[in-house]
């Protein structure tokens, strides 16, 4: 039976990919424009986890997301330092509106600790992906 379901679902998840690499800059530009406007609006009513430090959670969150789309980008144009890439331009990323925060908004303000969440969701998204890749080639 699962060998039915395999056979079965293989060509939609070949085309899932397909989708995925063809249109993995778009979806990166897009994310990246969808995280800046979320980042710069004043939010209300964002659920609690029920800690002091929840928007820290959402910072990480967001930009593991973010590290793992730059990756799927990098990946599809087969570049070489991918790994890097894919932890660079978050941080990157995360600490330009950190300051755009600062200096657009009256009601947002620059915050080391968000910065900080943003590196710690790109860098864990960077060794998730590394470890993933190194139990792939011992599988091979």
């Amino acid at each position: 039976m699962p060998q039915r379901l395999t056979t079965y679902y293989q060509p939609m998840i070949t085309k899932l990919f397909l989708v995925l690499k063809t249109l993995a800059l778009p979806i990166v530009i897009i994310y990246a424009i969808i995280l800046t406007m979320v980042s710069l609006v004043r939010l209300k009513d964002i659920p609690s986890f029920g800690f002091s430090f929840d928007d820290k959670i959402y910072h990480a969150i967001a930009y593991f997301v973010f590290a793992l789309l730059v990756f799927n980008y990098c990946y599809s144009k087969n570049y070489k330092r991918g790994l890097l890439i894919s932890a660079v331009i978050p941080i990157g990323y995360g600490i330009i509106v950190e300051v755009l925060q600062f200096t657009m908004t009256t009601h947002r303000t620059f915050d080391v600790y968000d910065a900080i969440a943003n590196s710690l969701g790109a860098i864990l998204a960077v060794l998730v992906l590394r470890y993933l890749m190194k139990t792939k080639v011992k599988m091979n």
